[in-house]
């Protein structure tokens, strides 16, 4: 008897029905017989809130006398665009066997659907490889969840660029991704090990954006931690590795560095493939890591624990390729060092320019090598290497070369100086070039340490250094306020710049540099009384002019007084009042 396509229809939507009425929390809205193009239908599913999650379903049956090696379905695209458009799909086929009948789904999330009408082109069908549909109930809820989960954060993305995995590492993006345990009928928990698509957290505004990472799912495995010693050539490095087991096969793992996968027969270890490589994101984990990696390769095996790893085929070629490297970072570390940057570095944020700029800085500050360039360069220059701004000091060479130096180890070697009018050019610190660098506020290598020993033997030259090192520190401080994210060394030079000023200005100068000190200080926190009182003391002082009374009443919080003082001056000294570090006191308060 010849079966009728609305028989096939019934059958399979049947099926379908049968396969989720097994979960209590799954409900089918399958009509047969429907006139739906697209889609047929939607299951419904409660969460663990109790909400209700609705998705969409399209349900295909199939009769065959056998079932195909690679089970798909053709689809016209129009439908798959269709599909995209709502918001993804659970595509079923049922495979109808005499009396046997077999369902096969697609899980269409919007990133799988874009894939697949991509990979169309100019088609107007193309098929989609199925899977067979063999969950147990729990599995079957949580797969759905995490279905519907996946499709609502891929669908706002969706026209978005494809952010690749590495992009977001290297971006420093959390990772989000949907799985779930399930508790068997024993009782024990398993996790999932369904494939799972990645999310980069975006968040701001106090809301949270899940943006997709890459265009395919990615696979997860978990496994226990074991607390056992990793030692390499004599050297323990760390103290527990993970496990990861499925059936006879066992993979040994070191975060990204060592993963040893074998085969357990017989309890016995029959080592398979060893895969070895440095992927730190941090100096020192690579530093530490590369470490890890050479005594393996000199000693030739690895111990876990008890378990001896020996590793086959190690060249001469490939121990040297480590140590390069190796000693590479080290010496990497060794130059930011010396350049006062003592943080970990993420180099995993480094591009090729960044490389190559550190490469130069390693042959010219630590091993230095003449540097070539093709354009002048000026004595003092900068240069750029990720988030660093280095300061550096240039001599060009007989032969054009250049050598450069770290601008702070180096800048006792030149003889700075200012002119003030037809004077005579007068000593001063190196430090009256950093302050009044446009840039200054972004120098990555700035030793303050240096700063007080420079401008002291400046001032055994020059005697009026104090004024010029009150404009120094007053462009200092004019940075430090421009500055989002506050540099308490700065602020501490800053302060210490101004003590010292104080110290070496003569009496009649110093009423100016208090007030100073006392604005310095009153952005970090309120006055106190005796400090409160000092400005006083100075508001009593003869011929005080309208700038130094308004600067004191705007730290003293007397706005009406700081009005009527400012009032007090004309067009052209209000506009300097204005260019001068107080003035922000006087916008925080203005009447």
């Amino acid at each position: 008897m010849k079966v009728t396509s609305h028989q096939i229809e019934t059958w399979a939507v049947g099926k379908v029905k049968d396969v989720f009425s097994r979960s209590s929390r799954i409900q089918s809205f399958i009509p047969s017989g429907d006139k739906e193009p697209a889609w047929d239908g939607c299951i419904h599913i409660e969460s663990d809130d109790k909400s209700r999650r609705k998705i969409s379903i399209q349900v295909k049956g199939k009769t065959c006398r056998s079932l195909p090696k690679n089970p798909s379905y053709p689809v016209k695209v129009y439908n798959l665009k269709s599909y995209l458009k709502n918001g993804g799909v659970l595509y079923c086929v049922v495979f109808i066997l005499k009396e046997e009948k077999l369902l096969y789904y697609a899980k269409l999330t919007p990133i799988k659907l874009k894939k697949i009408i991509e990979k169309a082109k100019d088609q107007a069908t193309i098929s989609i490889p199925l899977c067979k549909y063999d969950k147990d109930v729990a599995e079957m809820e949580m797969e759905m969840i995490a279905f519907d989960d996946d499709c609502k954060k891929q669908t706002s993305f969706i026209d978005a660029p494809i952010m690749t995995l590495d992009e977001a590492i290297k971006n420093g993006c959390k990772i989000s991704f949907s799985s779930s345990f399930t508790q068997k009928e024993n009782g024990n928990c398993v996790f999932s090990e369904e494939p799972v698509y990645l999310y980069a957290v975006m968040e701001g505004g106090g809301a949270k954006a899940y943006y997709p990472i890459g265009d395919q799912r990615y696979k997860i495995a978990v496994g226990p931690h074991i607390k056992e010693d990793v030692v390499a050539n004599g050297k323990t490095y760390y103290k527990e590795y993970t496990l990861f087991s499925s059936g006879d096969e066992r993979t040994l793992c070191i975060d990204n560095v060592v993963n040893i996968h074998y085969h357990h027969i017989d309890g016995k270890a029959q080592q398979a493939k060893t895969k070895i490589s440095s992927k730190a994101r941090m100096l020192s984990s690579k530093i530490y890591e590369l470490h890890f990696i050479q005594d393996m390769f000199i000693s030739g095996k690895v111990n876990f624990g008890q378990n001896l790893f020996e590793l086959k085929n190690t060249t001469k070629s490939q121990i040297n390729l480590v140590s390069t490297e190796l000693d590479y970072w080290i010496k990497a570390r060794e130059l930011f060092d010396r350049l006062n940057i003592t943080e970990d570095i993420e180099i995993g944020r480094f591009s090729e320019v960044d490389i190559g700029n550190l490469t130069i800085l390693i042959d010219a500050i630590l091993d230095s090598k003449p540097i070539s360039n093709q354009q002048d360069l000026n004595t003092v220059a900068c240069m750029d290497i990720d988030k660093y701004k280095i300061l550096l000091l240039t001599e060009k060479n007989k032969d054009g070369t250049y050598t450069i130096s770290d601008f702070f180890g180096a800048a006792d070697k030149m003889y700075w100086a200012y002119k003030e009018g037809d004077e005579e050019r007068l000593k001063t610190s190196m430090f009256t070039v950093v302050f009044n660098h446009p840039d200054f506020k972004y120098f990555s290598n700035v030793d303050y340490s240096k700063m007080l020993l420079s401008y002291e033997e400046a001032v055994s030259h020059n005697p009026s250094l104090p004024k010029r090192a009150n404009d120094d520190m007053l462009m200092a401080l004019k940075a430090y306020d421009s500055m989002q994210k506050k540099d308490d060394k700065m602020y501490n030079a800053i302060l210490s710049l101004n003590s010292w000023i104080i110290e070496k200005s003569l009496i009649t100068n110093k009423p100016l540099h208090i007030v100073n000190k006392y604005q310095i200080i009153k952005r970090k926190r309120s006055l106190t009384k005796d400090e409160a009182q000092e400005l006083c003391n100075i508001l009593l002082l003869p011929n005080l002019g309208a700038e130094m009374k308004t600067a004191i009443h705007l730290l003293l919080d007397n706005k009406t007084m700081a009005n009527i003082s400012y009032e007090e001056m004309n067009a052209e000294q209000q506009a300097l009042f204005d260019s001068f570090p107080i003035s922000m006191f006087r916008k925080d308060n203005i009447l």
